[in-house]
């Protein structure tokens, strides 16, 4: 029941913030700019990242003044990171950072949660290889916070999407924290369950304000940490895994987005309209039935985590299976869309 409290307090917040902050930026104009890659109309603001810092820090903070369940040097560090990423793309939603700043911030972020301990110690492999050197183990740590960060800015763009997908990322991380024992780490996943389901009042189709890069980077940087803050040192491959399950979706977009720039020989940061929920609108679906689908392989990553850890007998390595029905969808709209494109061509 407390964490249930902790998230319906992120919740009720976000529900108090959301209606001030868009009083403020529509008096502001503080608009998201439309242009070719959007895929919406009108003048809808994006500072929904102000609610969700907020509607995340602060009923942690009480959980620390409570002296309640999270140990303060832990909670100074996400924070310092957190707070770091919401400047980042809150400057980012009005100034447009190069890509190179916005990196150099991801990383020092990164290294944030490093320095205070929060990286795999070990990687168990295939084979009964483990690979135990803190240069490899940091530098994969590393690339998996920033991976993970950028990988929901990049699905965030339609409405409801990104903060859907967080959201029962870490609804289904915090249940299995839960029956793991990771307190901490399901305090922090519950907020933000919290947090995301009442930003996502105001951002389901049709929204009336958009989270923007302070929003995204932020939800990307804490789901990235939930595997790490109280890592099981017996197998911490699992934790890595059981993630990656529950972010399938936009850990394959982000996979599809660099190789198809790649090919392309365009920069990997340059932005297009070929992501998965933009080829699904060339495919003629509606926003409200993308939502649907894409949260049900969500909710459908989700329960293959679950019953992995709940059936102990399982091998983690049969986890990845649950990744076929999207790489399915995936290669279907690939195809569908290459079709269309050569036809027109």
């Amino acid at each position: 029941m407390f964490f249930v409290a902790v998230s319906a307090c992120a919740f009720c917040l976000q529900l108090i913030l959301i209606p001030h902050v868009l009083k403020i930026a529509h008096k502001n104009k503080w608009y998201d700019p439309q242009d070719t890659r959007k895929i919406h109309s009108g003048n809808i603001p994006r500072t929904g990242g102000i609610g969700i810092f907020i509607s995340l820090v602060v009923p942690v903070s009480l959980c620390i003044l409570l002296d309640y369940i999270i140990p303060v040097k832990n909670f100074v560090f996400i924070v310092t990171g957190i707070s770091i990423l919401f400047l980042t793309g809150f400057l980012d939603d009005f100034e447009n950072l190069k890509a190179r700043y916005k990196l150099i911030l991801q990383v020092i972020a990164a290294v944030i949660a490093l320095t205070a301990g929060f990286h795999f110690s070990s990687l168990p492999l295939p084979f009964g290889i483990t690979v135990n050197n803190r240069f490899i183990t940091y530098g994969i740590t590393l690339l998996w916070i920033v991976g993970i960060t950028n990988a929901l800015n990049l699905i965030d763009g339609m409405d409801g999407l990104a903060g859907g997908i967080a959201s029962i990322a870490a609804l289904f991380w915090g249940i299995i924290s839960l029956l793991a024992g990771y307190t901490v780490t399901a305090l922090l996943a519950f907020t933000l369950v919290g947090a995301v389901a009442g930003f996502l009042v105001f951002n389901r189709p049709p929204a009336k304000i958009f989270m923007g890069d302070s929003g995204s980077l932020i939800l990307g940087y804490t789901l990235a940490l939930l595997p790490l803050i109280e890592n099981g040192e017996e197998n911490p491959s699992g934790e890595l895994l059981i993630l990656i399950t529950l972010l399938v979706i936009p850990v394959f977009d982000t996979i599809a987005a660099i190789l198809r720039r790649i090919r392309l020989k365009k920069s990997i940061a340059e932005p297009d309209r070929d992501h998965l929920h933009h080829k699904f609108l060339k495919a003629g679906f509606s926003q409200k039935k993308i939502l649907l689908i894409i949260y049900s392989f969500c909710v459908f990553s989700g329960i293959a985590a679950l019953i992995w850890t709940l059936v102990p007998a399982l091998d983690i390595y049969l986890l990845p299976l649950s990744w076929i029905p999207a790489l399915i969808l995936f290669r279907i709209l690939h195809r569908r869309h290459w079709k269309k494109q050569t036809t027109i061509l």
